[in-house]
């Protein structure tokens, strides 16, 4: 509190010298004046003193014949005295300072986290759909208001929270988990073949088998039938069940695989040449900073840019570009043959790996490595076997039909 008050009285450091310094230091304690700070030397005294104490030390000085000079001056007297020789400064420090005041009342950043399937660009477009953007004044936004019409209009999104601070809006987001949606169920259906081959195997849980292995099938061919006849011991049928088909069917079939790079490459060479190009953006006005502009035949630009902030999430709206241009020329390189055979047999592993994930086994490769002309080329015969099988529903309506078939057929005298 001593301290608080003698900033705001504002004190000075004197230094005492003289054989009656040490009762000028008495004297000032006797009649209460506040003292800190104090250093002995020799023959002298450095003392902190207020400056209502420091204008009554004159006959104290008289008194005991002591030299008195002011070391340092502190507190606010002090330094306003200072500020009023330098009235521009003050200015400027004002109106720099009610300019970020005003400053504050607005948006100048937009900060997005936890998104992942919807863009930043997605957002901030959303954004300015709800006239906000940056330069928009804080006390416009209703961030409750905003995170209602996020979680109605992106279906994605299950959770938003929306806040601001500073001159920053933050906008943190949850998507909804990616779906795995299962085959669908249904109440009967039959299996067919995916594609052309030749049966390897089947083991039939559930419906009739229609193929044997070593049978020659092509697509769209019904393999496992979901329609179960009831017979009856005398061999005549009774009645037709419908249920869902479920077998191990392997089809091996065969394709031709090709693939090729070439043995040269366009490679960029940069002859040195460079030019930066700077520019200064105030809101929406840009200010580029450059007169002349090298003009490169083939140049590669790379841009950077850094935005002004006082502290964290107090941001104005003040940036900074930087644009380097880089000229560079392309040049063929020939490539290593060792090299692209590696990076051949890298795409067919690739090729195999992502079949294997849909179920689709290599038996056996057939390639070979050649050249055309200027490309290298991987080509042969593959062979696999699929056990994927499409499923198709069953129509309950089938079973009827097929009764009244049956029943038509044998008031024709049809035999069965």
């Amino acid at each position: 509190m001593r301290s608080f008050q003698s900033m705001i009285q504002g004190f000075v450091r004197i230094r005492v010298k003289g054989y009656g310094a040490t009762r000028f230091v008495n004297i000032c304690k006797k009649r209460g004046f506040h003292i800190h700070d104090l250093v002995q030397g020799d023959e002298e005294y450095e003392l902190n003193i207020s400056v209502p104490d420091f204008k009554q030390i004159r006959d104290v000085v008289h008194k005991t014949n002591v030299k008195v000079a002011i070391v340092e001056k502190h507190g606010l007297p002090f330094f306003f005295l200072r500020m009023s020789a330098r009235k521009c400064f003050v200015l400027g420090a004002l109106i720099c300072f009610g300019w970020l005041l005003f400053m504050s009342r607005f948006i100048w950043a937009i900060e997005i986290e936890g998104n992942v399937s919807i863009s930043d660009e997605m957002i901030l477009d959303y954004l300015e759909t709800q006239d906000i953007k940056m330069g928009t004044t804080k006390s416009e936004i209703d961030t409750d208001a905003l995170e209602k019409s996020f979680r109605k209009d992106f279906g994605d999104i299950t959770w938003v929270s929306i806040g601001q601070e500073g001159t920053t809006l933050s906008i943190d987001v949850k998507e909804r988990d990616v779906a795995v949606y299962e085959e669908e169920g249904y109440s009967a259906s039959s299996l067919y073949a995916p594609r052309d081959g030749t049966v390897v195997s089947v083991v039939v849980r559930s419906g009739q088998a229609k193929v044997k292995p070593g049978d020659v099938v092509t697509k769209g061919q019904l393999i496992i039938d979901g329609v179960l006849p009831v017979v009856k011991t005398d061999g005549t049928i009774l009645d037709y069940r419908l249920v869902n088909a479920d077998a191990d069917v392997l089809i091996a079939y065969s394709e031709n695989y090709q693939d090729e790079l070439s043995f040269y490459r366009e490679e960029k060479q940069y002859s040195g040449e460079t030019f930066q190009e700077y520019s200064l953006r105030l809101g929406n006005k840009m200010y580029a900073f450059h007169w002349f502009h090298p003009q490169y035949e083939k140049e590669e630009i790379s841009e950077s840019f850094y935005q002004l902030k006082l502290w964290e999430h107090f941001y104005l709206p003040v940036w900074f570009y930087q644009k380097t241009h880089k000229e560079y020329d392309f040049v063929r390189v020939k490539k290593d043959k060792s090299a692209l055979e590696a990076q051949l047999y890298e795409n067919l592993s690739l090729f195999l790996k992502s079949l294997e994930e849909k179920g689709v086994q290599n038996m056996q490769k057939d390639v070979k490595i050649g050249t055309s002309g200027s490309m290298l080329t991987l080509s042969g015969e593959l062979y696999f076997v699929d056990s994927n099988l499409l499923r198709e529903e069953i129509n309950p309506a089938t079973r009827t039909e097929l009764l009244d078939g049956q029943y038509n057929s044998v008031n024709n005298g049809d035999e069965h």
